[in-house]
């Protein structure tokens, strides 16, 4: 059996990212409120202790993006504690996915992903249909709670790759 050099970089780049369990993630209080961020593009940050994050299959490091490869099948999941009384003063709970669709042949094509939260279907078929970075955000005030809420994103059936650059929830004032 013949091996490349970039087949084993590739295949030893997989390994590692399969084997990883938290992401640098960072948390930011601010008079707008608190804010929990994943970024895929900063692996320098430090991540609060409240975040984990799941790899599911398919899930490929490619610079500043995560790369979500297999329809139905890759996912990638979130969890976030959240302490008591973190809902004091707050008027809104909001989730901003930055994310994009690969292009081909010089044209985005669909990438569409299903958003979980706590295992309900809060966004069936999000697309961001767009070969540069689209932000996506979105109320979910009625979706979480204090204690654990897990945030689950999972590639559909698309023409293309599905790329996420962050994630973030915020708790604005």
């Amino acid at each position: 059996m013949k091996f490349s050099f970039v087949g084993f970089f590739v295949l030893c780049a997989f390994m590692r990212l399969a084997q990883a369990e938290v992401v640098p993630s960072l948390k930011e209080v601010t008079e707008r409120g608190t804010t929990y961020t994943v970024r895929f593009k900063d692996k320098d940050i430090k991540h609060p202790e409240n975040v984990q994050v799941t790899f599911g299959p398919g899930l490929v490091y490619r610079g500043h993006f995560l790369s979500m490869t297999l329809c139905n099948r890759s996912f990638l999941e979130v969890s976030l504690e959240i302490p008591e009384n973190a809902f004091t003063d707050v008027k809104n709970v909001e989730l901003c996915l930055s994310h994009l669709s690969a292009m081909i042949n010089g044209r985005p094509r669909g990438s569409p992903v299903r958003v979980f939260i706590n295992g309900e279907v809060f966004e069936d078929a999000l697309d961001p249909n767009s070969g540069g970075i689209v932000h996506h955000r979105l109320d979910v005030t009625d979706w979480v709670h204090e204690g654990t809420n897990v945030i689950k994103i999972r590639m559909l059936n698309g023409l293309s790759q599905y790329w996420l650059n962050s994630l973030a929830v915020t708790f604005e004032k």
